[in-house]
């Protein structure tokens, strides 16, 4: 199967980035092709020396300020700002637009040259939504922090609540995201599956993911090959 895992953060960030460098190597360990797009600074987080399984291809979309080489020039947002970064809510409208705008011409790229079948988007956010805009079968995973971030910046309200309404699938950690959720989106009827962000490291819990995956994109385009 060709799955491209897409992230607001870089994938050697702990908590996401931890989960799709995991999640990316244990994919390509197990036969699958994998490719993963990041927004980041172009470097690794923090300086920390990292890799990834020689069988994931990345691609970063860069956030650098004063950058005019960079995607934006300004440093990559976040739904909880670092001391490097800002926040989504402070982005100005301006920047909101450029953001997006931007990030849509990578991803855009990414699905021409790779084809997925299936995208695994973090976050109920604006990457889902690219791959909605895309006509790709996706999966979103939700982390709550994007879900507190809509009920003090409305701006990506919409972008959010398409996304998640029109996913294939939304992960979700514990029955706390899952609540969040539905009361952040309510009438919500996507399937929500419970996966813990561990199972990805064992056999069980890959195959159970691929099954999601699996599921999803013949929900949408039939009974295709994907092994």
């Amino acid at each position: 199967m060709r799955i491209l895992i897409a992230s607001h953060e870089p994938w050697d960030d702990a908590p996401v980035g931890r989960r799709v460098g995991q999640l990316a190597s244990q994919l390509a360990a197990a036969g699958h092709q994998v490719r993963l797009l990041v927004v980041d600074s172009g470097e690794l987080a923090g300086g920390r020396a990292a890799s990834l399984s020689a069988g994931v291809s990345l691609r970063h979309a860069v956030c650098r300020a004063g950058d005019t080489t960079a995607m934006v020039p300004f440093a990559a947002p976040r739904f909880v700002a670092a001391s490097e970064h800002q926040s989504f809510a402070r982005l100005t409208d301006q920047q909101v637009d450029q953001y997006r705008d931007q990030l849509r011409t990578v991803f855009d790229d990414e699905i021409q040259e790779f084809n997925p079948h299936l995208v695994h988007a973090e976050h109920v956010w604006l990457l889902g939504h690219l791959a909605l805009e895309a006509g790709v079968p996706y999966v979103v995973e939700a982390w709550g922090a994007e879900l507190e971030l809509l009920a003090v910046d409305k701006r990506w309200l919409r972008y959010a609540r398409e996304t998640a309404e029109n996913a294939g699938r939304i992960l979700v950690p514990n029955n706390d995201v899952a609540q969040q959720l539905h009361q952040t989106f309510p009438g919500l009827e996507t399937e929500v599956t419970l996966t813990s962000r561990d199972d990805v490291n064992t056999p069980a819990g890959r195959d159970k993911l691929l099954d999601v995956y699996r599921a999803v994109v013949r929900a949408r385009c039939g009974d295709v090959p994907l092994d």
